[in-house]
């Protein structure tokens, strides 16, 4: 039976959901943990939590996150948290493009596209106005196939009353 059959039943795809997010929260912790050279008791001094803790944060079976937490994960991570709401063809996606570079993620410091004058520039033409070309500093790169490779910018040139413009999961 193909995923797209099985994700016909609404509760099928519900649990399929939360398990691929409690399993992909828990190995990124660790991976970023990893990547960064740290102990659990590292990060737990880091981020204000017990070793016992971070242990049971990196267990693909543990369910119960809280927004809060996973902020204090990012600020002794230095990096930001990104949360939101997704498709279901997205998430067949994620499952395919995972592995362990896939949840790397560099601290403030190493960030490519921060990393004074070679700083990532694009260029980017309007959804709505191809005619219309917009410069923009890249914020994040994700690594990936060509197909599944995206860029997140902020634009220099385009701003609304509440400040710059954000696109997120341009395709390069």
């Amino acid at each position: 039976m193909t995923n797209r059959k099985k994700f016909e039943d609404r509760e099928y795809r519900a649990s399929y959901a939360e398990s691929f997010l409690d399993t992909s929260i828990a190995t990124q912790i660790r991976v970023l943990r990893e990547q960064r050279e740290l102990t659990q008791a590292e990060l737990a001094e880091l981020a204000g939590m017990k070793q016992s803790r971070i242990s049971a944060l990196e267990d693909a079976n543990y369910s119960r996150w809280s927004i809060a937490t996973l902020k204090r994960l990012a600020r002794a991570f230095d990096v930001p948290l990104n949360v939101g709401f997704g498709t279901f063809g997205g998430l067949l996606a994620d499952i395919d493009g995972f592995n362990r570079r896939s949840l790397e993620r560099p601290a403030f410091a190493a960030d490519p596209a921060l990393l004074g004058d070679g700083a990532t520039m694009a260029t980017a033409t309007n959804d709505d106005n191809p005619a219309v070309a917009t410069t923009a500093r890249v914020l994040s790169f994700t690594p990936g196939p060509p197909e599944r490779t995206t860029r997140r910018w902020i634009a220099k040139s385009a701003s609304t009353d509440d400040g710059p413009i954000l696109r997120q999961n341009v395709a390069s």
